[in-house]
């Protein structure tokens, strides 16, 4: 796993852990925080241990070519929530363009015109996905798709740069809604939100990806988008 600090994550390994357990398996957990050399060489002491009987990964990369030893080892082997680029490698992962379609459309409906999309600037082709469904909820209800209401932001970046960055697109594109991409995205954008004095959905709405445990803790409601931890993990 990425993490295990994330709501998703967390729970997914929990539910793992006592249905492996119950069905009389060890479960151990290597936790990346997407370092891959450390994937790498977690990965090699997988291999070479006899008694492994299966593994469950979340890549960090999407280069089918940085796992082709596991590939062609005869080991179960399964990803979840993201993808290898390799159609011979079994995926159960969230469907971000209809979750993204979705998010568009109940923004939409509630009278947004001019609607951010907010996402991490990385690699993740799992950002195309969710572009597609944002993109074609824009188009199928005669909004003009606007490539310059995407922002990718650098989330290792200060927490005061981001908020500066935030500030700076609110008041340029005068937008009236956020998406964001990711759950620790979706805190960033709060935070940055009530610094600048802004209160949703008063001043500015805000749909969130993913759940956190944060989620709870905000007392005025946000649009969430959850993936479902059970069903991912029971797949």
């Amino acid at each position: 796993l990425p993490d295990i600090n994330t709501y998703l994550y967390h729970k997914i390994g929990s539910i793992l852990s006592d249905f492996l357990k119950k069905e009389g398996y060890m479960f151990s957990i290597y936790i990346t925080k997407n370092n891959l050399s450390y994937e790498n060489q977690v990965l090699l002491n997988l291999l070479s241990d006899k008694n492994i009987t299966g593994i469950i990964l979340v890549p960090i990369d999407f280069n089918a070519k940085r796992y082709k030893k596991i590939i062609s080892r005869n080991i179960p082997f399964i990803c979840l929530e993201k993808k290898i680029n390799d159609d011979n490698v079994s995926a159960v992962v969230s469907d971000y363009k209809e979750a993204m379609y979705k998010a568009t459309k109940h923004l939409i409906e509630n009278g947004h015109e001019k609607i951010g999309l907010i996402l991490k600037k990385d690699k993740d082709e799992r950002n195309n996905e969710k572009i597609e469904g944002y993109k074609n909820s824009l188009i199928e209800n005669n909004l003009e798709y606007k490539e310059e209401l995407i922002f990718k932001i650098d989330t290792n970046n200060e927490e005061k740069e981001i908020e500066e960055e935030i500030k700076k697109i609110h008041k340029l594109f005068k937008i009236t809604s956020f998406i964001s991409g990711t759950d620790d995205l979706t805190l960033l954008l709060l935070k940055s939100l009530k610094n600048l004095g802004l209160e949703w959905p008063e001043d500015i709405s805000v749909v969130g990806f993913g759940y956190d445990e944060w989620s709870e803790l905000i007392t005025s409601s946000i649009t969430t988008l959850e993936r479902n931890a059970e069903e991912i993990s029971k797949v």
